[in-house]
């Protein structure tokens, strides 16, 4: 039974399927003190695992790509989706000031909330 059936694709989950090293909150349920401390729990845990073997090497591979590109342990970053004529919208990480329309020279621009680019939330134009 999953607990947590909600979980971003990628991310490391314990026995009742909920995130290890969540977002919003490090493993003791108090918000992240920094980026790196976000990245330094997904960096354990993919250790933990590699070296149990409960983890494969593609696997460990996604979740850390996928912890780099996202916004958790950093409030001033949001994934903006960029949207150029005739091709689908890409996911970037960026300070919240610099997803805007006329930095970024498109029309198309849309600030989502925390969490992953991987895989990419934003839709196909």
């Amino acid at each position: 039974m999953d607990a947590c059936p909600d979980t971003p694709a990628y991310e490391l989950v314990d026995q009742n399927g909920c995130s290890v090293c969540d977002c919003e909150s490090d493993p003791s349920g108090a918000a992240w003190t920094t980026r790196r401390d976000y990245l330094r729990c997904v960096l354990d845990q993919v250790r933990v695992r590699r070296m149990a073997g409960d983890l494969g090497r593609k696997a460990a591979r996604l979740a850390l790509r996928a912890a780099r590109n996202s916004t958790c342990g950093d409030d001033t970053l949001v994934r903006c989706c960029i949207a150029f004529p005739g091709q689908q919208a890409m996911c970037k990480i960026m300070v919240d000031s610099r997803c805007d329309e006329e930095l970024l020279h498109t029309e198309a621009v849309d600030d989502l909330d925390a969490g992953s680019c991987l895989p990419n939330p934003c839709g196909a134009e």
